[in-house]
């Protein structure tokens, strides 16, 4: 490497160097507006279309599947729905959790890699250290958009379920 090709790398790296921790805190603030944003507009999609808010929530399911065909339903029936709820609990159980710890991992990582971002900008200079730099940044870059993607899901499954529930709702009504 030519010192004119390296000291242009330098001046930048500098620069990058003293505003690493506004660069990295402004990209962790994006990202967590972005993951709002798309929360609370899909919430708000789910919510205007829901009609009545709450309508059919936790409580709802578990009574009508815990009451199943009424209050003359036998202990046999009693099992039989309580049977099918166990495993829905147990499954919506081991997601919250894995989400939780997931999203609480992320923000670790996310300070351990805002801390050493002067040194990741250190590694920007010189060519032979630009592969360290391309890691640390592709791998920030996903920890900061795995936020959006989890709003994105969460209340993309919770209009879906609405959909789903509605649908069930109206082809009962016309039966």
């Amino acid at each position: 490497y030519g010192t004119k090709a390296l000291i242009p790398r330098m001046v930048v790296g500098a620069l990058l160097l003293n505003l690493s921790y506004i660069i990295c805190g402004v990209a962790v603030d994006l990202s967590n507006a972005l993951g709002d944003s798309l929360f609370n507009l899909l919430a708000g999609i789910r919510l205007s279309g829901a009609g009545i808010e709450g309508a059919g929530g936790w409580e709802n399911v578990t009574a009508s599947i815990t009451l199943g065909g009424g209050a003359a339903a036998g202990t046999l029936a009693l099992i039989a729905n309580l049977s099918a709820l166990v495993p829905i609990m147990i499954m919506a159980l081991v997601a919250l959790v894995s989400t939780f710890l997931l999203l609480l991992l992320r923000q670790a990582l996310i300070i351990i890699f805002v801390a050493f971002a002067p040194f990741a900008f250190i590694l920007f200079i010189l060519p032979g250290t630009m592969s360290w730099f391309k890691k640390w940044r592709s791998t920030f870059i996903q920890l900061l958009l795995l936020y959006p993607a989890f709003s994105l899901m969460f209340a993309g499954s919770q209009i879906a379920a609405e959909i789903v529930r509605d649908t069930a709702a109206q082809s009962n009504d016309t039966l």
